[in-house]
């Protein structure tokens, strides 16, 4: 497990500098995909590499390190998005789910809107300040009021590609339910 766990950190560092040296980037087309494979199925996600590049990386780190594995969906908008990421709702206790991840402060001004299949960093509070580990998943498309509302408010950092009607069925789980839906494994897959 542990040479496993090695292996994917090389992979995702040899990745992240290669995306970094390419002179041009295409979205989604030429990007990474992970694989989330939950309790309740798969969610495929590809990336955004003309955007958030720094922040793609992070997402890949975390990855990389099973910083996703074992945790929970443990926040949702019905109908609006899916939350999760949060180290602590590996842990049997609900009340701190929320509370945990690192944060990074950017001088980047997130650029993209929310749409529909979107996945993002959160803020803090601060539009400075996001979590490095928690990411919300949107389940529809926004108004233009909503996407004006929302902007600068997240990191966009790609798209669901595969498993959006699990998305939508996780958003709408009462909470005893989705204590239920853990994240089993995060992969990233080259394209």
């Amino acid at each position: 497990m542990k040479k496993n766990k090695f292996t994917n950190s090389i992979l995702i560092v040899i990745l992240f500098f290669s995306l970094i040296q390419c002179k041009t980037h295409t979205a989604l087309a030429a990007s990474p995909k992970v694989i989330l494979r939950t309790t309740a199925g798969v969610i495929e996600i590809s990336f955004y590499l003309n955007r958030s590049l720094s922040n793609i990386g992070i997402f890949l780190k975390v990855v990389g390190i099973g910083g996703y594995t074992g945790t929970r969906f443990h926040r949702v908008s019905p109908g609006f998005f899916i939350q999760g990421g949060d180290p602590l709702s590996a842990d049997s206790d609900p009340a701190n789910d929320g509370t945990g991840g690192d944060v990074f402060i950017t001088t980047q001004r997130p650029g993209l809107a929310l749409s529909e299949g979107t996945i993002a960093f959160i803020t803090t509070g601060r539009t400075d300040e996001f979590n490095t580990h928690q990411f919300i998943i949107t389940t529809r498309k926004l108004t233009s009021s909503e996407k004006t509302q929302f902007r600068g408010q997240y990191i966009v950092l790609g798209k669901v590609t595969a498993g959006l009607e699990l998305v939508k069925k996780i958003s709408f789980m009462q909470p005893q339910e989705l204590r239920n839906i853990r994240i089993i494994s995060a992969v990233v897959q080259s394209q």
